[in-house]
């Protein structure tokens, strides 16, 4: 591993994985450098590769970013060392250390409050980076000092005297001149060559080694020490009373009474120790010596000063189990007093509960009551502590506990006190006081919860089970206990859970359930049909009840991908053929328990390492498989089979009195903190289930699943938990979180009658293709301008927006709705279903949507069946695809309105040639539009003719679009070649420029195989020029015998090669290139007999799609949506 770390060779061989993208990569070799060569190596191996590969930029981000996202992890954690590693690397290798700055200030005062070394540790590196980048910023040097040099006093006591060099050689980096630092770290240093020298390896060497030993002050301490270590208590009282010689410091002094404690000279070890105390030396003396000389009768040899003055110092409260008893014999209460007062929850551990109780009764006879209470508070966990208490509380005014928690001092004392007080308060039946005592401890710093929170939180737990479960509380106060519960919640889930995204989310999740019946069957429908025709309509598959049960998990999983990106996860789709075909038994794995189809699949691709003796072998893989295999594949919790939702949300214990229950989930989800969880509390597993809400389900929903049953399958009300729920939430809401966690069944919506919404008008949201240069463009445009109107407010909204941005467009259009909402879809039919997937809100589940549809062949395909059976009606605008959808769904024929430009009636013949224009798109299907068959009318009507022109114009070539799968483009250069009158236009025109191009032709000839409507011909004929065109499909209701020339056709079956879905009974025509040639030639021959039909045409054809008849169908159509409406819709 070593070598790995070296010179960027981890993050080679992590990048080769060929897995991880760039940042994943830098994050695994950053963790590795930190691991295995720690801060400062580790920093020189990271600075050899910013000088090596800093140039390269993606390198350099990928850093930077792993960096920053490490730091902050760490931080998240609570990681503090780490996390300044990692912040201090990122202002060195980011340049950005402005942002390091501002989280080491942070990282270095949180960790600093704990008091622990090893977050002292990190406070100082934090503050001696921040010194390296503010030189003079006063406060990173003084708090370097102190904690550098509290480290090494620290370290001096637990006799770590390397770890105190280092500290005390710290020191001396920031504050050369420390004459303390000075001092000890010579004193260190020289003790440290003593010992390593090696005399004293053998006993016979003590005189060889005293004789070495310099007679100077420091060599005579060092020696001193050492021979205390090597139990040498004789010759090191010698070598420290040779130091006091020379200069009485408290080292020495503490040296010589220590060296006496050891050797047994209780007696001279007083008289040291008392000079030590008039030099002001305590603080030298080592704990262990001054606990052993109190524990002797030879203490009561210590005048009463000194013992007060032990009592006053820091090793008062550290020698207390031994101190206290010779304060009370002496009577010295104003020192017992004090030192009582300053005994830490740390400390009171090593001080018997006799002693204590000894201590409290002490002081309530000399009449030192308060300091007898603060005893009682803080060690009421010991037995018979907490029965004195509560006899000494009852003897005192109503409001001494109130006093009490103003009078205790740090937050761990308030910790310890209100829970002491709380139970005090619940033992008198007093559920007031109980509580106001409890919340007193929501105004602590949160980082005093995580020290003192394990320390009391089982007294905690029986407090609260006993305060739910006598129903003592007002919902006022139980909503002030679980506010405080709630506090305690990780900060991250805390902002998780009142986060907008996290109420986006709940709606989502909860919107099919909060729908009407009839949004609800609708919603089915999608559900059933989806998957289906989402492989039909991408991909082209359609399977059979025989294919491979794996070839069905793999399509599966990039369906679960693919649509993922439109909702969320857990909202796919999933048929219950899908689920079916997902869940079947494949693999045996024990007890009689089978591992389904979609287990196995990822069994067999991760294949995840487990003992497969294990005997709870299905319990592993299962919640590997919920946990880690589902979020990571977006598979939504509705694949799960029912025998693993009935194991693992299997309840292992119920708190029942709270609200909350510890499932198979939950117990593995907590496996691997045993130390912090216990699923026997019920607090624990409260707050566990609610930062689990803000934490795991936000980053993966399907985890909702488990959420119901760790509630105990429905909210309970007006438990705990419900509780929290309603502190946390605002009603509204409440109900849409908890449909969505599936706390409670969803509550249908009020019928609200619908003669308001009349009266009201009507809200139209016309949703389709907003790009020009398009019929489906056209369309969009051409519905805009006809449902315009004064009772109707029209809103639009583009096909092709994202899926977030839809949403949010559909959900505001709703809310902003005034009456009767009436959704136009100007898209095909197989596109409805995707505007139903990208509606994440069920808007379009709740509304009246209208299809508006064309469609060229003679049966509506497979594929579109699902968006037919999800438009309540739908509008066509010609008889033809009337007669394509009506066997499917209720169709009204509405036509279309067009405008036209009052051209100037044409006259005559063409002066020298005559052009005859024919339009076609690659992406209406080239094979469909058939231009090869113009070409050869063309040839064939002008064999050996000049002056005649055929002009193909497309707006761009796609040789490998699927409509030209037959080669149909290629047949038409071949054909077109060697011909000089036919001209062939690839360019993408503007709207003016289309319509020159259209004015300057003599004849537009259409040899289509179907036409929904064809915009081409209607403008065509719209303005007055000749058309020759297939008498077939969508351009019949316009174009007759009497205003057009009609080309003959045979009916054959669609073969488009992938350009149209195909089926057995879909039918197209084939133009007869005989017929057209002839009619061609009646152009040609007879142009003013074209001419005179041409303007019928155009005087039927405005009469016919008039704008405001085109207006008026629609009106009359909403109108009759609005009544039907009135019965099957719930208007929100």
């Amino acid at each position: 591993m070593s070598g790995l770390a070296s010179g960027g060779a981890a993050f080679r061989k992590i990048r080769s994985l060929g897995r991880f993208s760039v940042t994943e990569a830098a994050a695994g070799y950053l963790v590795v450098i930190y691991l295995l060569k720690g801060f400062e190596e580790g920093g020189r191996d990271l600075s050899r590769l910013q000088r090596k590969w800093g140039h390269v930029q993606w390198l350099f981000s990928g850093f930077s970013s792993a960096l920053l996202r490490t730091a902050r992890r760490a931080q998240a954690r609570r990681a503090w060392y780490k996390a300044v590693a990692f912040w201090s690397w990122y202002a060195d290798f980011s340049g950005d250390t402005q942002k390091a700055l501002r989280n080491l200030y942070f990282c270095a005062r949180q960790s600093e409050s704990s008091g622990r070394k090893k977050e002292l540790a990190a406070a100082l590196l934090a503050w001696r980076v921040v010194s390296l980048h503010e030189p003079y910023d006063s406060e990173a040097r003084t708090t370097s000092v102190r904690l550098a040099r509290t480290l090494a006093k620290q370290a001096e006591q637990d006799g770590n005297a390397s770890a105190a060099q280092q500290w005390w050689a710290q020191l001396l980096e920031i504050a050369p001149q420390d004459r303390e630092a000075l001092d000890r770290f010579r004193s260190l240093t020289v003790r440290w060559q003593i010992a390593s020298s090696g005399y004293l390896r053998k006993t016979g060497d003590l005189e060889t080694f005293l004789a070495h030993v310099s007679p100077d002050y420091y060599s005579q301490c060092a020696a001193a020490a050492v021979l205390l270590d090597m139990h040498k208590p004789v010759d090191a009282e010698a070598c420290a009373l040779r130091a006091i010689n020379q200069q009485p410091t408290p080292l020495a002094l503490s040296l010589l009474f220590t060296s006496r404690i050891v050797s047994g000279q209780y007696a001279s070890a007083i008289d040291a120790l008392q000079v030590l105390i008039k030099a002001s030396g305590l603080p030298a003396v080592q704990v262990q010596a001054l606990e052993e000389l109190l524990s002797t009768p030879e203490a009561e040899g210590l005048d009463d000063h000194s013992i007060c003055e032990i009592a006053a110092s820091r090793l008062g409260e550290e020698v207390a189990p031994s101190l206290l008893l010779h304060l009370q014999s002496r009577n010295l209460n104003d020192a017992l007093a004090c030192l009582s007062n300053r005994i830490s929850p740390a400390i009171k551990r090593r001080v018997s509960a006799d002693l204590l109780l000894r201590t409290g009764r002490h002081l309530l006879q000399v009449g030192e009551t308060a300091s007898a209470l603060r005893i009682f508070v803080l060690n009421a966990d010991l037995p018979g502590v907490r029965e004195a208490l509560s006899l000494l509380l009852e003897e005192q005014p109503p409001n001494t506990p109130r006093k009490l928690l103003s009078d205790l001092g740090g937050p761990d004392e308030i910790w310890i006190g209100c829970v002491a007080l709380a139970e005090y308060h619940l033992s008198k039946l007093n559920a007031d006081e109980t509580l106001h005592a409890l919340c007193q401890l929501s105004g602590l710093p949160r980082e005093t919860f995580r020290l003192m929170y394990p320390t009391v939180k089982g007294r905690l737990a029986d407090v609260v089970r006993q305060l739910c479960k006598g129903g003592e509380l007002s919902p006022v106060q139980m909503a002030q206990l679980a506010e405080l519960l709630l506090s305690w919640i990780s900060e991250p889930a805390q902002e998780n859970l009142r986060s907008a995204s996290f109420r986006l989310l709940c709606e989502e999740l909860s919107s099919p359930g909060r729908h009407s019946p009839a949004a609800q069957l609708r919603e089915s429908v999608l559900r059933e049909g989806y998957f289906d025709h989402y492989e039909e309509r991408w991909h082209g598959l359609t399977f059979r009840p025989w294919d491979s049960p794996y070839a069905w998990c793999s399509c599966s999983l990039e369906y679960f991908k693919r649509i993922s990106q439109l909702r969320v996860s857990e909202n796919v789709p999933v048929s219950g053929s899908l689920k079916t075909r997902l869940g079947f038994k494949a693999l045996f794995v024990e007890h009689g328990r089978q591992a389904d189809v979609l287990l196995t699949y990822a069994l067999l691709k991760e294949r995840p390492e487990y003992d497969l003796a294990n005997g709870f072998l299905f319990s592993h893989v299962v919640y590997w498989f919920v946990r880690h295999w589902m979020p990571s594949n977006n598979v939504p919790s509705v694949c799960l089979t029912d025998e693993a939702l009935e194991y693992l949300n299997a309840t292992v214990s119920n708190h029942e009195d709270v609200g909350v229950c510890v499932t198979r989930f939950f117990q593995q989800e907590h496996a691997s903190r045993s130390n912090e969880f216990d699923s026997e509390n019920p607090i624990d597993v409260l707050l566990a289930a609610f930062d689990f809400m803000g934490s795991a389900f936000v980053a993966a929903p399907q985890y909702r699943a488990f959420i119901a049953s760790m509630f105990g399958g429905r909210l309970k009300h007006n438990s705990l938990a419900h509780r929290c729920f309603e502190v946390l939430f605002d009603a509204e809401f409440r109900e849409i979180c908890m449909t969505a966690l599936r706390l409670q069944a969803p509550k249908s919506p009020a019928a609200i009658a619908s003669a308001r919404a009349v009266e009201a008008g009507t809200d139209i949201l016309l949703i389709g293709h907003t790009e020009a240069g398009t019929g489906l463009g056209r369309n969009f445009r051409m519905l805009a301008r006809a449902l315009e109107g004064q009772d109707h407010r029209l809103t639009e909204l583009g096909y092709g927006a994202n899926a977030k941005e839809f949403s949010e467009a559909l959900r505001q259009w709703h809310e902003d709705c005034r009456g009767t909402p009436v959704i136009v879809a100007a898209v095909n039919a197989h596109d409805i279903p995707e505007l139903f997937i990208k509606d994440r809100y069920g808007v379009l589940l709740d509304c009246p949507v209208v299809g508006f549809f064309l469609w060229e062949t003679s049966m509506a395909p497979q594929v579109q069946r699902l968006g037919i059976s999800l438009v309540d009606e739908i509008w066509v605008p010609t008889t033809y695809v009337r007669e394509v959808y009506s066997r499917f769904g209720h169709v009204e024929l509405v036509g279309k309105g067009l405008e036209f430009a009052e051209d100037e009636k044409r006259q005559g013949a063409p002066q020298a040639c005559t052009t005859f224009l024919c339009f076609f798109d690659f992406h209406s299907s080239i094979e469909r539009k058939n231009p090869l068959a113009a070409v050869l009318a063309f040839q064939k009507a002008f064999a050996g003719i000049t002056d005649v022109e055929l002009t193909l114009k497309t707006s761009e070539v796609v040789p490998d679009h699927p409509s030209n799968s037959h080669r149909h483009w290629e047949k038409v250069l071949e054909a077109s070649h060697d011909d000089p009158r036919i001209k062939i236009i690839v360019e993408r025109l503007t709207d003016e420029e289309m319509q020159a191009l259209l004015a300057r032709a003599h004849c537009v000839l259409s040899l289509h195989r179907a036409e929904g409507f064809s915009y081409l011909l209607a403008d065509a004929v719209g303005a007055g020029i000749p058309v020759v065109a297939t008498r077939y499909s969508g351009n019949t209701d316009f174009c007759t015998e009497e205003n057009s020339y009609g080309v003959g056709y045979d009916l054959v079956p669609v073969k488009a090669g992938g350009g149209y879905w195909e089926t057995d009974r879909s039918f197209w025509a084939e133009p007869h290139i005989d017929s057209a040639a002839r009619q061609l030639r009646c152009v040609y021959e007879d142009y003013a007999e074209a001419l005179r039909r041409a303007q019928v045409g155009r005087n039927s054809i405005r009469a016919k799609y008039d704008m405001a008849a085109f207006s008026s169908r629609l009106r009359e159509r909403l109108a009759a949506i609005k009544m039907k409406a009135k019965y099957d819709y719930v208007i929100n």
